[in-house]
């Protein structure tokens, strides 16, 4: 049987009495020569005053301390406030308030198999939260649904508020019987044996909603680092003590690289995008080779070459990268024509330097590298008419032809 203990605030929780009195009878021109306010706690009196519009040896202006009034209830910490004010040119304005109530403590007694912690972490009033008009019973209603979820259905809980010294300030105090929890006789799952080995709930554990929904998620995971695309879980079903449901890894993917002498499977690997889009297919396996070649590129591999061979048997799907490497190719000399401006400052601006690695990926940048630096110099009809690419295999250089078509310089007189 439920029971529910509160103190004098009671009333004003149960029937969320709200009253907001403004009368305020002055001519126009009345000025604030004194402002009394009582009844504040949680803030400083002058924000009170600047909420409200309100200002000692300025005029006192009634719409502006309605909309006044408004703007301070946006806080969320009053209940009640009433301004008035009495006639004449200079006039004593008074301010009462009643702030809502905080909670300073919440304690927890009472015969409970889930820690004091968790119950303040899934009661749905904190320490410290200011208490609102809703009824008590809808913050312990939530509490029991919260503890059903974790295996406790048949929790009884009481509540109390104990109002302190300090103004607008209580303790909660809780009392809560977890009572009989509900208890796992059986696990049928309907898949692979291997999977009760993943999950933290066996038979003769309190049933726990919160475990198993993370260990389907562990499900999941096991399957995904075991490379297999979107295992199918079914709902699980918990019925006179047994636990069932039906699992499908889907199907699995497995890699093998070969060919590759200077770049290591792990790191070849980590460039494939089959993992992070749980899913294969033409567009995706083009990926894959557009991140591996891209990897050969940035070390100097400017040949390199892969060819994917795939197969599929079983909900198996075979992916072979047979990898051509090639030679490492450094960039030989970069000549221009077509140019005014000397060859060496060219070549400052671009990312490609003769000497280094050659990556044929940077040629589109250094393009349009060279069109800005030129835009910025006035020339803004300049157009690279072609990057021509010359490879020495003595050497194992590429060497790069950039023609220029200037166009005129566009002077800015003053």
């Amino acid at each position: 049987m439920k029971r529910l203990i509160l103190d004098k605030i009671r009333v004003f929780y149960l029937f969320c009495v709200f009253f907001v009195f403004l009368f305020v009878v002055y001519a126009h021109a009345s000025i604030v020569s004194e402002v009394e306010v009582k009844g504040l706690s949680s803030i400083q009196k002058d924000e009170l005053l600047y909420l409200l519009g309100i200002q000692v040896g300025e005029n006192i202006d009634s719409d502006i301390v309605r909309k006044g009034i408004k703007r301070a209830f946006l806080k969320g910490i009053f209940d009640d406030i009433s301004v008035s004010a009495e006639d004449g040119e200079r006039v004593k304005v008074f301010v009462l308030v009643k702030e809502k109530d905080s909670v300073r403590k919440i304690s927890v007694s009472g015969q409970h198999d889930v820690s004091t912690k968790k119950i303040r972490e899934i009661f749905p009033i904190k320490e410290g939260q200011y208490l609102s008009c809703e009824p008590f019973e809808r913050a312990i209603d939530e509490l029991k649904k919260e503890l059903s979820f974790l295996g406790f259905p048949h929790a009884d809980i009481t509540m109390r508020t104990v109002r302190l010294k300090s103004p607008y300030k209580v303790d909660i105090k809780l009392e809560v019987n977890t009572g009989i929890p509900e208890i796992i006789k059986r696990i049928d799952i309907n898949g692979p044996e291997e999977i009760k080995s993943v999950m933290k709930l066996t038979a003769r554990s309190i049933f726990n909603r919160s475990i198993l929904k993370k260990d389907l998620d562990r499900i999941r995971a096991y399957y995904k680092k075991k490379d297999y695309f979107k295992p199918l879980i079914s709902d699980p079903i918990f019925k006179d003590g047994i636990l069932s449901f039906s699992v499908n890894p889907g199907k699995q993917l497995k890699i093998n690289i070969s060919g590759n002498s200077s770049i290591s499977d792990r790191r070849l690997l980590r460039e494939l995008p089959f993992s992070e889009a749980e899913d294969f297919n033409d567009d995706i396996l083009q990926e894959a080779l557009s991140r591996l070649l891209h990897v050969y590129y940035t070390e100097g591999y400017a040949f390199a070459q892969i060819a994917p061979v795939v197969s599929e048997k079983n909900n198996i799907i075979n992916v072979n990268f047979f990898i051509f490497e090639g030679p490492v190719v450094e960039v030989g000399r970069i000549s221009f024509s077509g140019n005014t401006i000397k060859e060496n400052e060219l070549k400052e601006i671009m990312s490609l330097k003769e000497g280094k690695i050659y990556n044929s990926e940077i040629l589109d940048s250094d393009r349009d590298a060279l069109k800005d630096f030129y835009n910025a110099l006035g020339y803004l009809d300049v157009y690279v008419e072609e990057i021509q690419t010359v490879y020495d295999g003595s050497n194992e250089k590429m060497d790069i032809y950039v023609t220029l078509n200037e166009g005129k310089k566009t002077l800015i007189s003053e």
